[in-house]
């Protein structure tokens, strides 16, 4: 976790790591880096973007120009893991893929819609 963040929120569908001070509603994800699988109506497949190791495991992180890095992977279990992290954090893609690998996708996990 980075130094000064803190866990804000885990439900079956995302988890939330917020900069202390943060008081915006878990579910509010600007500025804060979230781990949720890919939308069950999302192909289950990895998208464009530079290509990242995540503990053995393909990865690829994009950035989108509006400050915010996503890492998409599949663990070694099938699940398709998406990490949204705001580029002001100042984490290099392999820095992102690193934190990835301390993701453990648990029974209790469940695939948004949209």
């Amino acid at each position: 976790m980075p130094e000064g963040w803190f866990l804000q929120g885990s439900s079956p569908f995302a988890l939330t790591i917020a900069p202390e001070g943060n008081d915006t509603h878990p579910d509010n994800f600007i500025g804060k880096l979230v781990v949720m699988l890919f939308s069950k109506d999302a192909k289950q497949k990895l998208p464009q973007g530079d290509p990242v190791d995540v503990g053995g495991n393909k990865g690829v992180v994009s950035h989108n120009g509006d400050g915010v890095a996503t890492l998409s992977y599949e663990d070694g279990e099938g699940h398709f893991v998406q990490v949204q992290s705001p580029e002001v954090l100042g984490w290099t893609n392999e820095q992102l893929a690193r934190f990835a690998e301390g993701v453990t996708v648990t029974a209790d996990a469940q695939k948004t819609r949209g």
